[in-house]
């Protein structure tokens, strides 16, 4: 299912995964032979790298943004939706995050989330594969973006992201295939603790089957200055606060072993109050923190949007 996916959305952009080399991921052949889908290429190539530098002005932005689509994600009735993020800094543990060995030897560290959601259907994995298609319903887009462009946005950072999510195992590569590789998902063999082949003939738990298919995102980062930058957006960009405008998620815990930090962050909804609670590991000690804030909520509907926005309302959060 997910060889045949990928290959599938591939064909639908006139690229030939058989045709395409292992190593670099460049076109053994010639591509396309007929002139006008070379052109549509070459313009899908300049259109998506585009988008890619001047969507977002900072790389922060791209943290943001996939914290909404974490928290737009469909969870399990009963289940409390959780974040993990882990900026991995120890070579010897990338194979825990990916099964992707070629960029396991070229990284100098992996940013790594981590969600226990149900898992990528096969029309999520389409709608990352593209440019403007989403799966949101319009009351999902009350709250948040259009998923798949900002996705986008990891590319500021990464040339490689890598999604393990259900049944789904691919990467995308933004040096590859003259740009094409921003839309071309490379299948993958299924990530370490993410099998659910190995979850069922161990026996685990229901709720071990569960994290088993959620979903997990790997950025490979190959720059120091980079890591640099990743690592104090993390630890200083992801505050408490921001679960106050999160539908769904309850629980972010971010961890940065390189410098020995660990925050895990919650949010307990009590009526119109939500309780923050924060607990912070670091070398200087444990510090542990509690806000409470009163949240009124207030709908407002849209005028002059465009006569193809299905979208009437949004709603405003104070």
């Amino acid at each position: 299912l997910n060889r045949s996916l990928c290959w599938d959305i591939a064909r639908l952009k006139a690229v030939n995964l058989a045709e395409v080399d292992a190593a670099d991921r460049s076109l053994r052949g010639s591509g396309p032979a007929d002139e006008p889908t070379r052109s549509l290429q070459q313009t899908v190539q300049g259109a998506v790298q585009r988008l890619a530098a001047d969507l977002y002005s900072t790389e922060t932005h791209f943290l943001l943004e996939l914290l909404q689509n974490v928290d737009d994600c469909t969870f399990s009735p009963g289940q409390v939706p959780r974040l993990k993020i882990v900026l991995e800094e120890q070579p010897t543990r990338f194979s825990d995050l990916t099964s992707f060995v070629e960029v396991q030897h070229q990284s100098k560290a992996m940013l790594a989330l981590e969600y226990n959601e149900t898992g990528f259907e096969e029309m999520q994995v389409r709608a990352l594969c593209d440019i403007a298609q989403s799966t949101k319903t319009s009351q999902q887009r009350k709250y948040i973006g259009a998923k798949g462009i900002g996705f986008k946005s990891v590319f500021r950072i990464t040339k490689t992201p890598i999604v393990h999510s259900g049944h789904f195992h691919f990467h995308f590569d933004s040096s590859a295939l003259g740009g094409l590789g921003y839309l071309v998902p490379f299948p993958l063999p299924p990530a370490p603790g993410l099998e659910p082949e190995t979850q069922e003939l161990f026996g685990l738990s229901a709720e071990s089957e569960q994290r088993a298919r959620g979903t997990r995102l790997v950025l490979p980062l190959q720059e120091f200055s980079k890591i640099s930058d990743v690592r104090t957006h993390i630890i200083e960009d992801l505050q408490p606060t921001l679960l106050l405008f999160l539908r769904n998620l309850c629980h972010i815990d971010v961890t940065t072993e390189a410098v020995g930090v660990n925050k895990q962050m919650s949010k307990t909804v009590i009526g119109n109050t939500v309780v923050l609670s924060t607990v912070s590991h670091s070398k200087e000690g444990i510090h542990s923190e509690e806000q409470h804030w009163l949240v009124h909520k207030h709908s407002v509907h849209l005028t002059s949007l465009p006569a193809e926005s299905d979208q009437s309302k949004t709603e405003l959060k104070l």
